[in-house]
């Protein structure tokens, strides 16, 4: 009969199992959560290959060890993904009340005529497309297309169909999620806009977008496309 193995000759043959330490290694990779969404892979896999590697230690009747290193891995993974997901919550929810103050604030330019504060807030693309080009046609000076900007948006419904209106009331009523692309962050706003008067009122759709270029220049967003809709009567 062989003698029983005594706790250091049990340490002395167990074998650290390579899943435990691969676990531990994602645990600590996990801080990459915090880059963004398609990063929460990393503590879900740490989570999983530590649960794998609790399985066979268990199952090795001593021969494998790592039990404390792989619990270590979804302790860390799990602390990571719930604080990233906690910060992207708020960081999402601050990008939305950013982008409804803005439109918030370029709906009131408008309503009161301000069309000069009002184009400090378009994007590049949103001015552009208030001014009609011919195909082909020579581009004409940068004052002339401020001015026909200008023009455009003085015609605009938004400034003309509230001139005479005291105390327009503009709300905004939802935000969309910020959507990510190529360097921007994306968020629809949709407001909506009465005369107290009348009760008359009408929706607004607008996108605005935020960028590092813009951040510099003091205003982080601009106003993109926008819509409104017709006018409504009082329900």
């Amino acid at each position: 009969m062989k003698p029983a193995l005594n706790p250091v000759d049990e340490e002395k043959y167990s074998q650290l199992a390579p899943l435990a330490v691969i676990a531990f290694l994602l645990g600590v990779a996990s801080l990459l959560a915090f880059i963004g969404p398609l990063f929460y892979l990393v503590p879900i896999a740490a989570v999983g290959v530590a649960l794998i590697a609790l399985g066979k230690i268990s199952r090795s009747d001593g021969v494998l060890s790592g039990a404390r290193l792989a619990r270590l891995g979804i302790a860390v993974a799990t602390v990571c993904l719930v604080a990233s997901l906690v910060r992207g919550g708020v960081r999402d929810r601050m990008l939305k009340d950013q982008a409804g103050a803005t439109s918030l604030r370029w709906l009131q330019m408008m309503t009161a005529g301000d069309v000069d504060s009002a184009r400090e807030l378009l994007t590049n693309d949103a001015a552009g497309s208030l001014v009609h080009r011919e195909p082909g046609g020579q581009q004409p000076p940068v004052e002339e297309l401020e001015r026909m900007i200008r023009e455009r948006l003085q015609a605009d419904s938004l400034v003309k169909d509230f001139a005479g209106v005291k105390n327009p009331l503009i709300k905004v009523t939802a935000a969309g999620e910020p959507v990510s692309d190529a360097g921007r962050t994306i968020v629809r706003v949709e407001a909506v806009m009465g005369d107290p008067a009348t009760g008359s009122h009408r929706h607004v759709h607008l996108q605005l977008v935020r960028n590092s270029f813009y951040e510099t220049q003091g205003e982080p967003w601009r106003i993109d496309p926008w819509a409104v809709d017709a006018a409504h009567g009082a329900h």
